[in-house]
């Protein structure tokens, strides 16, 4: 009797640890499978098909340029940061919670844990918006009379959609992310080459030796829907296309060697989606006009014009429809996971009842939080104002990882020992 005690005892210790540690898969990933491939998905998206047309036109390809660069490095030096974290010791489930607040303090921790859940919570209106511009620009009949009105009744149904998704288990998602990062690289590869096929003078697309690229080159800034830009707001508004570094260190359960595959294949990524943000400006800055303020043209006028400019259309719309979906899905699962893992360390009184669970480990009740953020997002209906709000979540959180590894290098603290040496406690800072 004693011994059948004992084991359920046991049994329901670990049944409680379970709600808690993450569930080990039976297929762990590596460095390309997992970590690469799920950055890659998270920076290439919305913004890299909708908005970097309309930031060349504003800012112009050399401040363009500029702002890729200072966003890069931004994401860069945080990437260091992370790696020395993640490599100092087990990295469990909760992302930058996890992180920061075993490494400066659970109080801490807890600031940059609802600070980053909150963000990712709006990052979903911001991906959910993005597909519902692309989709109503296409549709031929209004819901509304409105196209701003139309993408914020459909983006609460596609809101509500990916709520059952998650709610009914996303396992298939990672199974299919390296299709739907194929899918990507197929786009951008039509767009390049598409870029040397016949223009489209009437759609603002004229071609290489026009005379388009000096005349790109620098700033043009003009008010869009009544709100004056400056570079400051291209910068706010393109910052969230880099934000998706912390992608890797998020599945770090589901990760064979955490320790290396972080650090390698969050910077590969970084590495390669700057190089191609970096051409697709050049490029688009080479071949097509800004148009007038006021007109339907051009740079600044036309958030579809990567799909006049690709080989074959349709296949940049693909692009940004599985980029959206499946960043918006990404989002509206890890929210709530970071908010969960907040309640559970018992932080914060009031976020108590977020830290319950289902059998299957889900926090499903810091779902409906984190969807009932995105719909509030979702209705302010545009691109151009959730994307600043998301970057100041993330610069915040940003902040507070490199902040994080700054203290602990310059304290010397016994238990900091990093695997990886590729950082500096002055670059942190």
């Amino acid at each position: 009797g004693d011994d059948v005690n004992v084991i359920l005892e046991e049994s329901e210790s670990e049944s409680e640890l379970g709600s808690i540690l993450p569930k080990t898969p039976t297929a762990k990933f590596g460095t390309w499978d997992g970590v690469f491939t799920s950055c890659l998905l998270n920076i290439f998206g919305v913004i890299m098909f909708l908005r970097v047309g309309w930031i060349v036109g504003q800012a112009g390809t050399m401040l363009t340029l500029v702002v890729i660069g200072v966003s890069s490095i931004v994401v860069l030096l945080t990437a260091l940061s992370m790696s020395a974290i993640c490599t100092n010791g087990e990295i469990r489930a909760g992302g930058a919670y996890y992180m920061i607040s075993r490494s400066l303090g659970p109080s801490v921790g807890a600031a940059v844990g609802v600070i980053f859940s909150v963000g990712m919570s709006v990052a979903v209106a911001l991906y959910v918006i993005g597909f519902m511009e692309t989709f109503v620009e296409q549709a031929n009949f209004t819901l509304t009379g409105t196209a701003i009105n139309d993408a914020r009744v459909y983006g609460i149904l596609m809101a509500f959609v990916l709520l059952l998704i998650a709610l009914v288990g996303v396992g298939w998602v990672i199974k299919v992310q390296l299709i739907l990062l194929a899918l990507l690289v197929a786009s951008i590869i039509s767009f390049f080459i598409g870029s040397f096929l016949s223009p489209k003078p009437e759609a603002g697309f004229v071609g290489y030796n026009t005379g388009a690229s000096a005349d790109n080159f620098g700033p043009d800034f003009s008010p869009l829907n009544g709100v004056s830009t400056s570079f400051v707001v291209t910068f706010s508004v393109f910052f969230p296309a880099v934000t998706g570094i912390m992608a890797g260190a998020n599945i770090s359960g589901d990760l064979k060697n955490p320790s290396e595959s972080i650090p390698k294949g969050t910077l590969y990524a970084i590495g390669v989606s700057s190089v191609v943000y970096s051409l697709m400006a050049i490029v688009i800055g080479a071949v097509t006009v800004r148009g007038e303020p006021d007109g339907e043209i051009g740079l600044k006028n036309n958030f579809l014009i990567m799909t006049e400019v690709s080989a074959w259309g349709p296949l940049v719309f693909a692009g940004i429809y599985a980029a959206t979906f499946s960043s918006a899905l990404a989002s509206l699962v890890g929210a709530p996971r970071i908010l969960m893992s907040v309640a559970q360390d018992n932080l914060l009184p009031i976020l108590a009842p977020f830290a319950k669970t289902r059998a299957n480990g889900d926090p499903v009740r810091a779902y409906f939080v984190s969807f009932l953020l995105a719909c509030a997002c979702i209705l302010i209906g545009e691109l151009n104002i959730i994307a600043p709000l998301i970057t100041m979540f993330f610069m915040m959180t940003y902040a507070l990882i490199n902040f994080a590894c700054f203290q602990l290098s310059l304290a010397k603290s016994p238990g900091w020992r990093p695997q990886f040496r590729w950082y500096n406690k002055w670059t942190a800072f």
